[in-house]
């Protein structure tokens, strides 16, 4: 009986483990922090770095919410969750060459460089999640970056409703010349990122 009851609580204690906790909105930044690296994927290809980071819906409200107006916290978070965010990050892997002269196009110019991230790139992105090939909800290129040594674009996909054991972000390539690149995503970690404790006023 003894040993049967250990089991279950040794049962409990590892279910309870695998349950995403709740942190509270004034601490919540600093996990973050501390637990990006974790979050975040990497891969060098050709003169090019490309890196995938996913951003809790619980960020971006606590970004947005403005305690003295507008709508309370739970509602701007409950609407981020209708999403699953990321950034995608594209360096030059000297840190150096500003990152759309490394086109495998040597003829593409910046005009058409910014044209082609702003309005061409978006389909080719996708996210893989348990095998399920999902497209972006939500699109966004700094243009402002185009001249730096990175670019950025904030991508969103539909919700993911339950724990998935893969998340693959592919992208088919054609600026760097460089096909699919498929970056493999923490995706335990990002099941396990906790959600925000809302503190009643």
């Amino acid at each position: 009986m003894k040993i049967r009851y250990l089991n279950i609580v040794f049962l409990a204690a590892l279910c309870a483990a695998c349950r995403p906790g709740t942190v509270h909105p004034d601490q919540y930044a600093d996990w973050y922090n501390r637990n990006l690296q974790t979050l975040t994927a990497q891969k060098n290809l050709g003169a090019t770095r490309w890196t995938a980071a996913y951003i809790p819906a619980e960020i971006l409200a606590l970004r947005e919410y403005r305690p003295q107006e507008g709508p309370g916290l739970s509602d701007v978070l409950a609407s981020y969750k209708e999403a699953e965010y990321y950034l995608l990050s594209i360096s030059a892997k000297d840190s150096i060459s500003p990152v759309l002269t490394l086109s495998s196009e040597p003829q593409n110019d910046y005009s058409q460089a910014v044209t082609y991230f702003s309005y061409e790139f978006q389909p080719q992105i996708q996210l893989i999640r348990d095998g399920d090939t999902l497209a972006s909800t939500l699109y966004h290129f700094e243009q402002s970056m185009a001249t730096q040594t990175k670019i950025e674009f904030l991508l969103a996909f539909p919700p993911a409703t339950q724990a998935h054991e893969t998340r693959v972000l592919r992208i088919e390539d054609r600026y760097f010349g460089l096909g699919p690149v498929n970056i493999s995503l923490p995706s335990r970690d990002i099941n396990q990122v906790p959600t925000l404790t809302i503190v009643k006023p």
